[in-house]
């Protein structure tokens, strides 16, 4: 299948990116415990390879963690096994442990979709980088709408 994703690092065609040893610092706690509650056979949150079926989405995300979009590299890739999950979900369950609030019903929803979201995350152990991308400003508006939705969606999950 073939996806976006988005980097601080440059990479070139043709290079093949393998899960990461180094833990994802995005939203630690939620990584954690999703990942002991993930299903056997699915990629590990604190090591995978992220990308999506928006260009705009995978820019959108690193603007909203505080990435310079000047240091955004854009890649269109292609993934072989992967693991499509809704992209509001993680930030939620940070949200919740937080606030020592249940999160396992979130976390269920996050390995093994049933409702209809808008944007999803592709977590997969590797991918190949078919074409370097320019980076276009994403249209903040219809994101802030559609994550919104996907926000409301995943906060109505008890």
């Amino acid at each position: 299948m073939e996806l976006f994703h988005a980097s601080k690092i440059s990479y070139q065609i043709g290079d093949i990116v393998n899960a990461s040893a180094t833990p994802s610092y995005y939203y630690p706690n939620a990584t954690n415990l999703m990942d002991s509650m993930r299903p056997s056979g699915f990629p590990a949150r604190s090591s995978a390879r992220y990308s999506s079926d928006s260009e705009e989405l995978c820019v959108y995300y690193l603007i909203t963690q505080g990435v310079p979009e000047s240091e955004i590299k854009l890649y269109r890739v292609r993934v072989n096994d992967y693991c499509k999950s809704p992209f509001a979900i993680t930030h939620v369950v940070e949200k919740r442990i937080a606030q020592n609030i249940p999160v396992n019903n979130l976390i269920y929803e996050y390995w093994n979709p049933t409702k209809q979201w808008k944007n999803y995350e592709y977590l997969s152990t590797t991918f190949e980088i078919l074409e370097i991308l320019c980076v276009r400003s994403p249209n903040s508006i219809i994101l802030c709408h559609t994550t919104g939705q996907d926000n409301t969606l995943a906060n109505s999950i008890s």
